[in-house]
């Protein structure tokens, strides 16, 4: 069964600039963030994880984007409930907040799992 996931891309299009960026430019820099989805395939020892990234639809919802299309744009994934397989995704919340984690589905339902659950998890494949 598929499910659909959404993300928000916060300040991809932002392209204002803060006055004070001039004179201290790593200090005043508007943060962006776009949201990604990635499978998990195995461990890694530079990176954790080998993931293989996963292309949102090529549907953005821009229904809800405000007039610099800063806010409000959406992403969106449709993900197997396949036995097995691990995803990592990470979206902005805010401007300054994201949300990060590692989930999977048990009998149709998302659940999220520990960095630490993903490990073992791996181990055992």
């Amino acid at each position: 069964m598929l499910h659909m996931l959404e993300g928000e891309t916060i300040g991809i299009q932002q392209e204002c600039i803060h006055p004070l960026q001039v004179l201290i430019p790593n200090q005043f820099k508007m943060p962006s963030g776009k949201p990604w989805l990635a499978v998990i395939k195995s461990q890694c020892q530079k990176f954790g994880f080998v993931r293989e990234f996963v292309s949102a639809d090529k549907f953005n919802s821009y229904a809800k984007a405000n007039g610099r299309q800063s806010r409000g744009v959406w992403s969106r994934w449709f993900v197997d409930d396949a036995p097995g397989v691990i995803y990592e995704f990470f979206t902005k919340t805010s401007w300054r907040s994201s949300e990060r984690y590692f989930f999977h589905f048990v009998d149709g339902e998302k659940v999220k799992l520990t960095r630490e659950e993903v490990c073992r998890t791996l181990q055992r494949q």
